[in-house]
């Protein structure tokens, strides 16, 4: 249970932020393609499920340290005019980071709960017709 509640339930403002993600794509995705298809649904899921799953790999990407080198140019100098090393950046990085351990996986959870939902809605659409 303690291995459930690390992994899922640490960060309700992830969760909130993927509710904005979906709502959002259904939204843009109707206005376009209108409310009254079942079909449409579906798409508007799996699009939204394929985005936050694609938000979740950079969120990993990002806690393993393949944004350091950019993040690290936006750097502002010390007082004195000096800046930190890129290794003495890192290494506080590392340390700042290292409790919010799975902070990524709101955004796996949520993203394969909208593409399930997207199948089951495709399979509801395919067995009316």
């Amino acid at each position: 249970m303690a291995l459930i509640k690390k992994l899922f339930i640490h960060s309700p403002f992830r969760y909130l932020a993927c509710l904005i993600i979906i709502i959002g794509v259904m939204v843009l995705y109707n206005i376009f393609n209108g409310w009254g298809y079942l079909i449409n649904y579906s798409n508007l899921f799996f699009i939204s499920g394929v985005i936050i799953i694609s938000v979740g790999f950079f969120s990993t990407a990002d806690y393993l340290g393949f944004f350091n080198i950019a993040r690290y140019m936006f750097v502002r100098k010390n007082p004195d005019g000096t800046k930190k090393s890129l290794y003495d950046y890192n290494q506080e990085r590392t340390e700042k980071i290292k409790p919010h351990k799975y902070r990524f996986c709101p955004y796996y959870l949520i993203g394969i709960i909208a593409i399930i939902v997207a199948t089951i809605i495709l399979i509801i659409n395919s067995s009316i017709r």
